[in-house]
């Protein structure tokens, strides 16, 4: 008999894309195949997204179960609120898009998709007579001309006149600014005529020839205030691979491409659940990338960081600075490529240089917090009572979470078997932004503290989630308790004493995690504290929740 296994687990990737493709059977449809039947459900009821109601129709509130069956809400508090108003609504009855289109084009092909279901009698797997819902798919193209003005409805299948395709162009910059709809003229029929619906309704154009024709949007809104300008040109220059070529009308718009780095779509087609592959943002690893080499020698085990402290201030300074020449080292190579042709930065170029200027001013800052670490003894003190500190808080937490599946296993037993250097390092950009706020951090009088508008700086960490941002602001709040402990008074002001931290979330649950991980890290030094308090004082480190 053969060793492998009879079922072979599938990859993420495969479940993903499974899920995803029976919730749009179960909620767009169809469920069961292009020409499906069933007989115990209507098809409004079956599938609530991608359809078209007869223009005009109204949906009444006692057709919809949930507001049908939901309390009013009472003025005092405690009551209920109805998730919408109670009161009719109109159906959409239409979809589309507006995109641009070269000024060079004279016509599109226009397809449009969608399915019916009919009432008819049919026979039962026991061979009886029923009436069942039937699907009958229905697809059409049409050319349309492009000429100033409104674009007359043309319908789109024979035997089904009063569901057309209809528009309108202008011209814009010498191109086309063209609006497509796909719209059911149909009149109401009485109740809920499923039957007059279209459903998995789907409208798409292309050039004749399937060239590419269609442009990324242009930018109709140069206003507003200098800094959202500048702050959109680098977001131009940042997303210039991934143009927006149309705004939807009740739907979502997918533009088909040559390439992924094409600068026109060939084809624009609607998409009533739009979906977008996310590439992940993965951590750098300077031990298979040969552009961050210069990073290999870079010390990111926070225990030997905080060992390396309390040693010699030149060993500590020697496994960070590399951090320090290996970024400026991919600054300079991300310069090389801007004039590079396949950089396609034309017309982005003062945003390239800003976005490298901002970089090297970041590197700066970076070099001056391990300068700061090499001449300051306090400052090296505090850095690594929060490397101390934020090992105990990582290993806690895995320790934690590994007792919640056995529980019969000791606490101390469990940090042990996890404390090992991957589950107690930082990652490099971690580390990055922990050294680049440490000047303003330790020097309440830093530059970078000034309420002076042109001087003041607020940081803003940006990574997707998971990347490890709480991990970092942690690090920050581990060495700004310490340093207040080391620096007790400024100014007749008490710096051991008072909130040194605010964190604030919106979100309740976030709220809970984050508090029980902030907690983790307040416990870890508490500990150290404790363990030598002519250091860091006999006040307690303490968390409070608001």
């Amino acid at each position: 008999m053969s060793d492998k296994p009879v079922l072979v687990v599938p990859e993420a990737r495969v479940i993903r894309d499974e899920l995803q493709r029976l919730v749009l059977a179960d909620l767009l449809g169809p469920l069961e195949g292009e020409h499906e039947e069933f007989t115990r459900e209507d098809p409004l009821d079956r599938y609530p997204l991608g359809r078209l109601a007869p223009r005009g129709e109204v949906i009444e509130p006692d057709t919809q179960d949930e507001l049908a069956e939901s309390p009013a809400a009472e003025p005092e508090e405690g009551g209920q609120e109805p998730s919408a108003p109670n009161m009719a609504s109109l159906a959409l009855s239409s979809i589309g898009f507006t995109a641009t289109v070269a000024g060079d084009v004279g016509q599109l092909e226009v397809r449009a998709k969608w399915a019916r279901y009919e009432r008819v009698e049919a026979e039962t797997e026991e061979g009886l007579p029923d009436r069942v819902w039937r699907r009958v798919p229905l697809e059409g193209v049409v050319t349309v001309a492009l000429a100033e003005g409104l674009l007359p409805p043309v319908p789109v299948v024979a035997g089904s006149p009063d569901v057309v395709v209809r528009g309108r162009a202008r011209g814009h910059d010498g191109a086309w600014l063209v609006s497509l709809f796909l719209e059911n003229r149909q009149s109401p029929g009485s109740g809920r005529a499923s039957a007059d619906w279209l459903f998995q309704v789907e409208l798409s154009a292309a050039a004749p020839d399937g060239s590419e024709v269609f442009l990324p949007r242009p930018d109709l809104s140069p206003g507003g205030h200098q800094i959202d300008r500048v702050e959109q040109r680098g977001l131009a220059m940042a997303y210039r691979f991934t143009p927006e070529f149309a705004v939807g009308h009740g739907a979502a718009v997918h533009a088909d491409r040559l390439t992924e780095r094409s600068s026109r779509a060939i084809r624009l087609t609607t998409r009533t659940v739009p979906h977008v592959e996310m590439p992940a943002t993965d951590v750098p690893d300077p031990v298979r990338d040969p552009d961050l080499a210069a990073l290999r020698d870079v010390v990111l085990d926070m225990t030997r960081l905080a060992d390396l402290a309390e040693g010699p201030p030149e060993d500590l300074a020697a496994v960070l600075r590399p951090l320090v020449t290996g970024y400026r080292a991919w600054i300079d190579q991300r310069a090389e490529e801007v004039e590079a042709p396949e950089a396609h930065l034309d017309g982005h170029r003062d945003e390239a240089a800003a976005a490298l200027a901002t970089a090297r001013r970041a590197a700066d800052r970076i070099e001056a917090g391990v300068e700061l670490l090499e001449s300051d003894a306090d400052a090296r003190k505090a850095f690594g009572f929060a490397n101390r500190a934020m090992a105990r808080q990582r290993l806690h937490t895995i320790a934690a979470d590994e007792r919640r599946e056995h529980p019969s296993k000791l606490l101390d037993d469990v940090v042990a078997e996890v404390d090992e250097p991957r589950n107690r390092s930082w990652r490099p950009f971690q580390l990055a932004f922990i050294l680049l706020n440490l000047p303003s951090l330790a020097d309440p009088r830093h530059v970078e503290r000034s309420e002076e508008a042109d001087k003041g700086l607020v940081d803003l960490l940006w990574f997707p989630t998971g990347g490890g941002k709480t991990e970092a602001y942690l690090g920050l709040t581990a060495f700004t308790l310490a340093i207040r402990r080391l620096q007790p008074s400024h100014g007749g002001l008490r710096a051991d004493e008072g909130v040194a931290v605010l964190m604030r979330y919106t979100l309740r649950l976030l709220t809970i995690q984050q508090f029980e991980r902030a907690t983790t890290l307040i416990c870890a030094a508490e500990v150290l504290r404790r363990q030598d308090t002519p250091t860091w004082g006999s006040a307690p480190f303490r968390i409070g929740l608001w």
